[in-house]
Formats: structure tokens, sequence, C-alpha cells
């Protein structure tokens, strides 16, 4: 069990993510903040296991990816992608948990970068556009 606590702690897509490992039965193997293991995961997200019947989509080998609230009412994507693990023909999952905050600031400097050089771009026409006017009427 430590060996797979080592790998999910060290898988970290996007800075405040949460990543975990559930087995093909529903139990938590492993989770990057050390809770939970060993424990139900529809005991743990019992109103997300229900509502998006997350173990039977897993054992189905679905995808699924849903936003949900916390605790805090903070927002989150949750992915579950199911794998296959050796011998057994039920998939396990791995999972991760990132906050919508932490997307969207970094949806939103791309966005203010990309507004930043589009109008250096705009000034740039302009000037252009008034440099060969300028030509146009001088001669």
């Amino acid at each position: 069990m430590s060996r797979f606590t080592e790998i999910v702690q060290n898988i970290r897509p996007i800075p405040q993510s949460h990543t975990f490992l559930i087995s093909h039965n529903g139990k938590i193997v492993a989770n990057s903040t050390g809770k939970y293991i060993n424990e139900n995961f529809s005991k743990i997200l019992s109103y997300d296991v229900a509502k998006y019947k997350l173990l039977d989509n897993l054992s189905q080998g679905r995808r699924i990816m849903y936003v949900q609230k916390d605790t805090l009412r903070h927002k989150n994507i949750v992915i579950l992608e199911p794998f296959y693990f050796g011998e057994i023909d039920k998939a396990w999952g791995i999972g991760v948990i990132v906050p919508l905050k932490v997307i969207r600031q970094d949806t939103l400097g791309i966005i203010k970068t990309a507004l930043f050089v589009a109008l250096i771009g705009l000034l740039v026409m302009v000037l252009v556009l008034v440099f060969v006017i300028n030509q146009i009427i001088r001669h």
C-alpha cells in the first residue's frame, strides 16, 4: 500500500489538486493527503457516488468528470479515470480533484496576456495605417 501512496502523492497535475486511487471494490487504496486509506469511497463521497453513480460507471470502465462543491462550498472539478490492474477484470480508478479557482486563475492570466498582445498588435496596425495614409496624402 505504501508504494501506491508514494506514487499518488507525486501526482500533482495542477497545484492544489488532490489525487486518489480506488480499488475495484471501491476502497481508497491511496490518497495524496494520506487520509481515508482503506475506507470505502462511497462512505467518503456518498452524495457524489449516488448522484453520479461513480462506482457503477467505474466498474463499467467509464470515465467520469463533474463539478462538485466541497464542505466549504468551493467548486472542484473531479475526474475519475478507470484502468485495469493485474489479472482483475474489474476497473480500478485514479482520480484527481482540482479546485476550479486554480483553473480560472490560470485562464484569467492567459486571457490578460492575449488581450495585452492584441492591444499592442492593434496599436502597431494603427500606427502603420497612419504612416501609409500620410505617405499617400503627401504624394
